[in-house]
């Protein structure tokens, strides 16, 4: 299987009130697609490079800041949850090293429910070029969980109204050239899945992004597939979170960013995925219409979306 095989789904700006039919058919190829595949290309027009460009311009700039300058935007009471993050301090699960990595989080302005505020940078436009893309991403996150509730037989407001005060994070990602770590054995990102509902990924034009997908459907053999990274694309996946809600009806997918070889190991790698998270108190409980005598509930415990997110996060050293 080759990123050829991946679907790509065109959505326009949907009005989610009133083309409940688009949304539906939308709903059905997208289940298909992530339940095939795991993870599937959107075409979406509204996110061009007039949202994009900018924001990577000012990604740029500030990771090319002194470490000192990049950790006034850091602080032990925001738990890796918004602001800077420095290398190697993420690690994927049961990993014992740290990713090659270094990252901003960009969270709601205003939210109480979580209590955290963004850290900014003095330049003001990485804090509006990043709000404009935060604001757009959610709204496709909207439609996106919209035309998934539906795909899966729910009402369209199912998974949506439980996300309304999600810690929906926007991620400036930044992979700085390859050094002594490499060496060490570690690795930009290794093998893990999203902890999240839903994760939105603006195509980087850097390599090395590869996902775990199966040749033939389920059963099918598994392989690595290198992700599709043409501009305009926005690459959705599956998190842990509905993974646990739809009893593996759609599973979590499996990806990771490979050490690039030869001459791109000295060049950055840039990304901007936006992770969409269920309300803090929201109950995850697998849904009865994915148990059935072939299909036992896999998680037979609930469990709070808030006590489950501080969980992952301490398991990848964040939180």
């Amino acid at each position: 299987m080759s990123a050829e095989n991946i679907s790509t789904l065109v959505i326009d700006d949907l009005d989610v009130a009133s083309d409940a039919e688009a949304l539906r058919e939308l709903g059905i190829r997208l289940v298909s697609s992530l339940r095939r595949t795991g993870f599937v290309a959107l075409d979406v027009p509204g996110i061009s490079a007039a949202l994009t460009t900018p924001t990577y311009d000012a990604m740029r700039r500030f990771f090319a800041l002194p470490i000192s300058e990049k950790m006034t935007c850091s602080g032990a009471d925001i738990h890796g949850q918004r602001g800077y993050t420095a290398l190697g301090i993420e690690r994927a699960k049961d990993q014992r090293l740290g990713d090659l990595k270094e990252f901003m989080h960009v969270g709601p302005e205003q939210q109480t429910a979580v209590g955290l505020e963004n850290r900014w940078p003095e330049d003001v436009k990485f804090r509006s070029a990043h709000l404009r893309l935060y604001a757009a991403l959610l709204k496709l996150g909207e439609i996106v969980c919209r035309a998934v509730a539906l795909g899966l037989g729910l009402p369209q407001d199912m998974l949506w109204s439980n996300c309304r005060r999600g810690n929906h994070l926007l991620r400036s990602l930044h992979y700085p050239p390859l050094g002594s770590g490499a060496k060490l054995g570690a690795v930009r990102a290794a093998a893990h899945e999203d902890i999240n509902v839903v994760t939105l990924l603006v195509a980087s034009r850097g390599s090395g992004l590869q996902v775990l997908g199966r040749s033939s459907g389920e059963g099918g053999t598994e392989a690595w597939i290198d992700a599709p990274m043409r501009d305009g694309v926005i690459l959705c996946n599956v998190g842990d979170m509905l993974q646990r809600l739809t009893n593996n009806w759609l599973p979590s997918t499996t990806h990771r960013v490979v050490n690039p070889v030869g001459k791109d190991g000295v060049c950055s790698r840039y990304s901007l995925p936006l992770f969409v998270h269920f309300d803090s108190d929201f109950m995850i409980s697998t849904l009865a219409s994915c148990i059935s005598a072939d299909s036992p509930n896999m998680y037979p415990d609930s469990i709070l979306a808030g006590d489950y997110l501080r969980e992952r996060l301490e398991a990848i050293g964040l939180g």
